[in-house]
Order: structure tokens, then sequence, then C-alpha cells
């Protein structure tokens, strides 16, 4: 016996010939076929039509409606006129085979029947047919397909954002007919679901429903995995209630992917109906997929660069620098931030326009400035610098000259490198040189101290020994008496040694060289040594400098801690001090305190006669230091300071 090549085909046997008829049955029986064994043409078309057949076995000679006929009408008619014929000839007539043929027959065999020679020639036919439906249906469903896609992207054309998402999955859902379409958005970067960036349901489903993306089988999707559920995805995920509250059957989903790969989100539809056609669904969804994917990474791109320009505004906005970005010739483009024009003491819209700002802000320029300035900014222009910064004086509004840093750059050159783009800061430093005035002043102070000091010390300390000296060596011209000249003699010698240590404490006080040669430490205790008020105190000096400060810093602490002292002894009424020096991450930082009457920090710093604090403040400042205050009026007082180590 033959190999059936499909079972349960559906054969129609047309023949009067009883015994044909019953023979033909028994062999396609053992193949496996169902059979309608019918005698004459007209009860043939009927059954044809009826039970959609396989195939049609046709006898040549019948009473009646012969089998040509019968052949001519299947093919007229469109529900059979696919169905394969295979001719039953009682002779080998190659006229009548070779009409068969014209016909449209496939085959033809004579009778008697071989039984071998039928299912050959029948499992030929229906594999033949099998592939050409299969054809037919493919080709079908491309048509169909194509179609579907041409209508969506006539509908879509001309959307980006939104619009086009929610268009996508509003023309998705009515052209493929289901209840459900959506998109849903990843956010790689955080490793979550950011939510349904479109949502369609059909009407009469239901509202408010909302997929949970962070379960299956949305997760296969996120792997960058299209996944189809022609029928049964309600039973496949019980756990989704979205799915649950569909009542979805079927389901198709496409992961959405930028350039690189990295996943963004997935396109969805699902419907309460098995999918007939998932090959259909499946390239139609896989075809958006890729506009989806595009657009969805171009929203993205968008949204970072928007909010990347809010920052900058934030910043700009927020910034402490007038920021302007200008053209030449002037025209579209020149922008000035609101601090430009904040600085200067007016309101952005008190500008003048841009064709006379240049000219507005150098009249405002102070004289001594105006020159070099505008040489410099015409050299930018021409090429001649590629930057250009300097600090100079403009009017406010009130009056008053201020300080202004500029920073500017030329960063668009036209072919002869004439600047065509200018961007550049100002900023009022006004308090920075007011600071350093008040620096150079407190430097200018400590000097004219030191020198009175240091005159007070030779008047008071050096001049009367000297003096006395003076007296003591003249008076031995006019003794004659030896034991008077003696006296005198040994007296001028003690008075000159008591000078040169007086020279010698004054020299110290100008330059200490134990500082110089012994460092920090050493020095403040030779200090405190030779200070009587300190014997009064109970001083407790630590310090931890693995490395000696750079010589001016070193210095400059030095006669902070011999100030600071000083008010201790002359104003604070105590009887310990505290002082701790240590170093950390290269910065030097010491503690003083001490347990006296506390003073009020605020108003001796505002009082330039006050302590001697403004000075200090200033010295710490001098080298862009730190200093705080303990700020408590009744118990005792309190500083830090922090300075680099190399100043």
């Amino acid at each position: 016996m033959g190999e059936s090549y499909m079972e349960s085909s559906k054969i129609l046997i047309v023949d009067d010939d009883v015994f044909n008829r019953e023979l033909l049955e028994v062999i396609l029986a053992g193949d496996g076929h169902r059979t309608f064994s019918i005698e004459n043409g007209i009860k043939a078309l009927q059954i044809a039509r009826e039970q959609e057949v396989d195939l049609v076995l046709l006898d040549i000679m019948m009473p009646g409606m012969a089998g040509f006929e019968v052949c001519n009408k299947l093919k007229e008619d469109e529900a059979t006129r696919d169905i394969p014929i295979i001719f039953i000839s009682a002779r080998d007539d190659r006229d009548s085979i070779s009409k068969g043929f014209e016909l449209g027959a496939y085959d033809y065999f004579t009778k008697p029947v071989n039984q071998a020679e039928i299912q050959v020639k029948i499992n030929n036919c229906l594999k033949l047919n099998l592939t050409e439906k299969k054809l037919k249906k493919e080709h079908a469903i491309r048509r169909k397909t194509e179609h579907a896609i041409q209508i969506i992207s006539e509908e879509t054309a001309g959307e980006i954002g939104e619009s086009f998402f929610e268009s996508l999955v509003m023309n998705l859902g009515q052209i493929l007919d289901v209840d459900c379409a959506f998109i849903g958005e990843w956010d790689q970067q955080e490793g979550v679901w950011i939510g349904i960036s479109a949502l369609y349901v059909k009407e009469g489903v239901g509202k408010g429903y909302k997929p949970n993306l962070s379960i299956a089988p949305y997760k296969q999707v996120k792997r960058q995995k299209m996944i189809v559920y022609a029928k049964g995805v309600r039973a496949a995920f019980p756990e989704d209630s979205f799915l649950v509250d569909m009542k979805a059957e079927s389901f198709v989903a496409a992961p959405l992917s930028d350039k690189e790969g990295a996943s963004l989100g997935m396109l969805v539809i699902c419907d309460s109906k098995p999918i007939v056609d998932p090959a259909h669904f499946e390239a139609i969804i896989r075809a958006f997929s890729v506009r989806a994917s595009s657009e969805l990474a171009r929203v993205k791109v968008e949204k970072q660069m928007q909010f990347q320009k809010q920052r900058l505004d934030l910043a700009i906005d927020t910034s402490a620098a007038g920021i302007y970005d200008h053209t030449f010739p002037f025209g579209e483009g020149n922008y000035v931030n609101d601090r430009f024009a904040e600085i200067l003491g007016y309101a952005k819209v008190d500008m003048p326009s841009w064709g006379k700002l240049l000219d507005w802000f150098f009249a405002r320029i102070h004289p001594e400035d105006t020159l070099p300035l505008r040489e410099e900014y015409i050299d930018l222009i021409r090429g001649k610098l590629d930057a250009l910064d300097r600090e100079f004086r403009v009017r406010h509004k009130n009056g008053e000259w201020i300080w202004i840093e500029m920073n500017t750059q030329a960063i668009e050159r036209n072919e002869d490198e004439l600047a065509t783009r200018i961007i550049g800061v100002i900023l009022d430093v006004s308090e920075r040189h007011e600071i350093q005035r008040r620096i150079l002043n407190t430097i200018i102070e400590t000097e004219e101290k030191e020198r009175s000091r240091f005159a007070q010390d030779l008047h008071d300390g050096l001049g009367p020994l000297l003096s006395t000296a003076k007296l003591y060596i003249k008076s031995l011209d006019s003794l004659t008496d030896k034991e008077k000249r003696d006296f005198a003699s040994r007296k001028s010698i003690e008075i000159m040694d008591e000078a040169i240590s007086s020279i010698r404490d004054i020299a110290n006080n100008i330059s200490p060289h134990i500082l110089k040669n012994f460092g920090l430490n050493s020095a403040i205790r030779s200090f405190l040594k030779h200070l009587p008020e300190a014997e009064e105190l109970e001083i407790d000096l630590h310090t931890d400098i693995p490395e000696r400060p750079s010589e001016n810093v070193e210095l400059t602490l030095f006669r902070i801690i011999v100030e600071l002292i000083h008010n201790t002894v002359k104003h604070a009424s105590a009887s310990k001090v505290g002082i701790r020096i240590k170093c950390v991450d290269q910065r030097i930082i010491v503690e003083y305190n001490d347990n006296g009457i506390g003073f009020d920090v605020d108003s001796i710093l505002h009082n330039p006669s006050g302590m001697g604090m403004s000075n200090i403040v200033n010295r710490v400042r001098s080298f862009e230091g730190d200093i705080s205050f303990e700020r408590n009026l009744l118990i005792g007082f309190g500083v830090r300071i922090e300075i680099g180590l190399k100043g």
C-alpha cells in the first residue's frame, strides 16, 4: 500500500459505475482519506461546494452531465475553482486526456484502476495542492499586512512624540480589531518600567485597565524577545490581573530598542479572541516596533536635552555671573541673562538693544579703564587675542564705581579670522577688591605699629641705658679716686650688657630667630618664657605638626598666636589658656581658647581698634584660610584657624 501524504483529506469520487466507486473508496479509506461517493455531475457540484473537498476524482463518460462539463462548472465557480481534479478514463484516449488538461485537470488514470498508481498520483496532487494553498494564504496575508501597514503609516504620518504613540496604538487596535494596544516605556539607566506611554482600549471593553509591566509576560519582552500567543495567554499567565480582567486570549508583544540595542520599552496588542493569522499580526507589530523604537529613542533624547537645558537655564539664572552671547553683525541669537543687568543695577528690560548695548556698556566704564579695554576688545574681534580677561571699574546705576571681572572669548570666526560670535561672563568683584584694600591697609597699619613699637622699645628701653652708660663713661675722665673709677667702669659694663640684652629682645620681636631655627612650638614657648604676665596663666600648649609650614605661614601663625595671648593677658582676666596646633590633610589647624570673661566678637570685629581682631582675620584671609569664633559673651573666648600648610 502506498504512503498517504495527508490524512483525512476530503476526496469526492464522481463515477456512474458503482464498482469503481466502491473500489476507490476502499483504496482511499485505507490511506486514511474521507470520501464522498457520487454517481452524477449535478450532485457532485453540490457536494464540492458544501464540503470544501480537497480533491475530485471525476469520470469522463457519465450519463446526463459528462465529466468535462462538470469540470468546466467547477472551474467557473469561485468557491471550487482551486480544487484539483483527476480524470478517470475508460480508455487511453489522447484527445480526451488533452481536453481534460485544457480544462484544468491535474492528472488522469485509466480503468481498470491500478492501486499503486492511484495512491502516488493522489498523494502528489494533494501535496501540490497543499503547497499552493499555503503560498496563496501567505500571499493573501502579505497583501493584507501591507495594506494594514500602509493605512497605519498614512494615519500616523507627520505625527511625533505623544501624538504619534496615541495614533499608533489606536490605529493598530482598530485595524487589527483587537481589544487593547499599548506602548510601555522602560528606563534602561534606572532599570525600572516608567509606565504606559499610550493606551488604546476598544470601546465597550472597559476603561481603567493598567498593565503591570513588572511581571510576565512583559519580562520576556524586556529581554529583547518578541512573543506571540495566538491563544491561551490568560491561562499561561494567571497572575497577570490585566490579562485576566481583559479576558485576554491572544497576545503579541515586540521589544522597542535604540540603535545600540538598549531596551526602551515594548509595543503590545491583546484580544479576547484567538488570532487566526498570527503571522499577519506579528508582521504588523514587528514593522511598527521599528518606527516606535525610533520615535521613542528620539523622544528620550529630546527629554534629556530639555532636562539638560533646564538645568543649564537654572544654573545661568542662579549664577552670580552675568552671561552674554552676541554675534557680529548684531542679529538673531544675542543673549544676556538677568544677572548681567542686575550687576549694573538695572532690570533686563531696561537694557538697550544689542546694536546699542556695547556703546552703552563702554560709556559706563571708568575713564582710566576705557581705552585699554576697548583696544583689547578690538584685538579680540580682529583675532589678535584669543581671549580677554580683565578687571575694570564700571559705574553702577546708583552712581558708585564697582569692580567688574570680564572673561571673554571668540568662539566663531569667519574666513578672515574676524570674530562672528563672542561669549563671556562678568562678575562683580567689588567685595574682593575691598577685602584686598583692607588687607593692604592692615599690612600697612601692622607695619606702622611694629615701627612704633620698635621706636618705643628703643626710646624706653635702650635709650635710658645708653644715656646712663654714657654718663658713667664720661665720668671716668674726671674721677681720680681709683675705687670710684672702678665702680664707674663696672657699672658701665653692666649697663652695656643690659643694653645688648635689650637689643637682642627687640631683634627677636622683629624677626624671632628661634622661630626660624627651631620652629613654631619652640618660638611660642620662648615667647611665653620671656612674657612676665604669662607666669600667672596656666598655659596648655600642644603641637602636632610632622612637617614645618612655609616660612610665611609659620611667621603669620606665630604673630596671630602672640596677638591672641596679648589679648588674653590684657583683656580676658583669664587663668587658663589652651593652644592646640595640628596638621590634617596638608592644612594647619590652630584652636585657641581661654576661660576669661568673654566678649562680643561681632562688635569687636566692627571696631577698627578692637583688640587687633580685624588684623588677625585679615592675616588669615590673606592666605585664603578660614577663621571662626566661639561667640560666647559670658564664658571665655575661642577661635579656630585653618590655613594651608604651604600657604
